[in-house]
């Protein structure tokens, strides 16, 4: 089974299915992989499969958390800007195949996911640096706008419908972050 990072700290079971799910998403469009295609890959029950998920769409928004969480809990990441830079470097090396979860519709679409993981994500990085306080009502604003933006852009990204490196990637989606969040990490 396919798993393109490593995490000794997630439950076996969830790595087992996160594997089965990228494997199924290379072979195959997103739409039609079913719960079944993934537990039975696994080797597990449909029972064991909806303890640990309640659908095919929550295995794949955990495998982009996983991804995000590795990406900025790595020793080298001090900034949003190195965080993007390891998001878009980790796409060139092991998303790229799996840009079929794009095709993914509505409020469960793996970019609406991506926005609001990315919201939260920021927003806890934040609180972290300013006493418990988040965001304030402007910032909301600007940083939902810059979320569904990301993950626009991201999707583009990975089809190559963006002819840039990781790097000016990461540089451009840094210098549009909000002035009074960019300069916040952990």
């Amino acid at each position: 089974m396919q798993i393109f990072y490593v995490d000794k700290t997630i439950d076996r079971t969830d790595y087992i299915i996160v594997g089965a799910f990228n494997e199924l998403v290379m072979k195959k469009d997103f739409e039609k992989i079913t719960v079944k295609d993934i537990y039975e890959l696994a080797g597990i029950s449909k029972a064991t499969f909806y303890r640990h998920f309640h659908d095919k769409y929550d295995v794949m928004n955990y495998n982009y958390k996983m991804l995000l969480d590795y990406s900025g809990n790595l020793d080298s990441v001090h900034s949003f800007e190195d965080l993007y830079f390891q998001l878009f470097s980790g796409a060139q090396d092991y998303w790229g195949p799996i840009k079929r979860t794009f095709k993914s519709t509505g409020y469960n679409s793996f970019r609406h996911f991506i926005a609001t993981y990315s919201y939260d994500y920021a927003e806890n990085i934040v609180k972290l640096n300013r006493d418990g306080k988040g965001f304030t009502e402007t910032e909301k604003l600007q940083c939902v706008v810059y979320v569904y933006g990301i993950a626009e852009m991201y999707e583009r990204w990975t089809y190559g419908q963006i002819n840039l490196s990781a790097k000016e990637a990461a540089k451009a989606l840094f210098d549009m972050m909000p002035e009074t969040v960019k300069y916040y990490w952990k």
